[in-house]
């Protein structure tokens, strides 16, 4: 069996945390045909509101829920490094609590990782909330020196030429240092 660690890192989320539950739950008969174990890790990362409260009641009719809370509020980017190192699935995926990142994705994402892709992450959403590409943004992660880069380049990310062994291998930014 494969285990999946589903981060969710939240602040503030209350109203959220159980319908984010009951969305990922409807995944369960996908998870068990494929023989794919839950971990469902909330990082609060310092409510004030009721989130907390609505997460222990979580774990407490689901042992696959956990959660680690933090005394005050450290940012996002702390929750999912706190949420990264408390994981251990042999597959990691950061979702948000409201739903921005629908759990009904990941039968998909996980076909494309099956395929070969090493990393898989929902498409840009525009203002509405509506997605600004239908296609998964898929990508193999290739050695310097392989010269077919799948297509998806959304723009966050920029393949560079292979390191110049003359400069000790670093990719100068500015000509001429």
């Amino acid at each position: 069996m494969s285990l999946l660690s589903v981060i969710v890192p939240c602040y503030n989320e209350e109203e959220s945390v159980a319908l984010f539950y009951q969305e990922l739950t409807k995944n369960d008969p996908f998870f068990k045909e494929k023989e794919i174990e839950l971990e469902l890790l909330y990082i609060d990362d310092g409510s004030k509101d009721g989130t907390v409260r609505e997460v222990k009641k979580l774990i407490e009719q689901d042992s696959r829920v956990h959660i680690v809370s933090f005394s005050r509020n450290f940012g996002k980017e702390a929750a999912m490094f706190a949420g990264l190192e408390k994981s251990k699935g042999d597959y990691v995926v950061m979702m948000d609590v409201d739903l921005q990142d629908p759990p009904s994705l990941l039968p998909e994402m996980f076909e494309w990782i099956w395929q070969g892709f090493d990393s898989v992450r929902n498409p840009p959403r525009d203002p509405q909330g509506r997605t600004a590409d239908p296609q998964l943004f898929c990508q193999k992660i290739l050695p310097s020196d392989e010269e077919d880069f799948p297509d998806g380049n959304d723009g966050r990310s920029e393949r560079l030429p292979p390191d110049d062994q003359t400069d000790g291998g670093c990719y100068s930014v500015h000509e001429g240092i």
